[in-house]
């Protein structure tokens, strides 16, 4: 509990609103999907999912380890191709996995995959794998949201990552 409390302190001191966000690809979406209404979920982490997977119109999407999100998401998109081998989305609910290629073995990647990992301040050893993703070379794009992170794989962006508000 102590963790998530300092974590928590730390994640307010350095993160940031829309307003400091200098990505066009990262402002158009913390603008135009995380900060937009109406909440598709009370649970913050389940709303951003909700939210991203409209904003991007993601087709094929993996949900590891969680039924509950899945349950969900197939009331509000029908039209998902799930559990395909090519992935837009990939959802799990730990970052448990040290090495982050080790996550990509059985599915083929699109430019503009989303990898989203669900309570990246659960413990400090999920944070600690977090920050493996953070620095992983092919995470072009990562957001830490405090209730989940998000790893985007964009070739045509610097790599960058944010702590953004929501």
């Amino acid at each position: 509990m102590f963790f998530r409390f300092i974590s928590y302190l730390n994640f307010l001191r350095h993160s940031t609103n829309q307003h400091d966000v200098h990505s066009p690809f990262v402002y158009n979406y913390v603008t135009n999907c995380l900060y937009q209404k109406p909440k598709k979920s009370k649970k913050k982490c389940l709303n951003v999912l909700l939210k991203s997977i409209e904003y991007f119109k993601f087709k094929k999407v993996k949900i590891q380890e969680n039924d509950e999100y899945k349950s969900k998401i197939k009331l509000q998109f029908s039209n998902l191709i799930w559990d395909s081998s090519k992935i837009d989305l990939m959802y799990f609910k730990s970052t448990k996995y040290t090495n982050p290629t080790e996550l990509l073995k059985d599915v083929e990647i699109n430019n503009g995959t989303l990898l989203f990992f669900d309570n990246i301040y659960r413990s400090p050893e999920e944070h600690f794998y977090w920050k493996n993703f953070v620095h992983w070379n092919k995470a072009t794009v990562t957001i830490d949201l405090y209730y989940c992170g998000l790893v985007f794989l964009r070739k045509e962006q610097a790599k960058e990552h944010f702590t953004i508000r929501i």
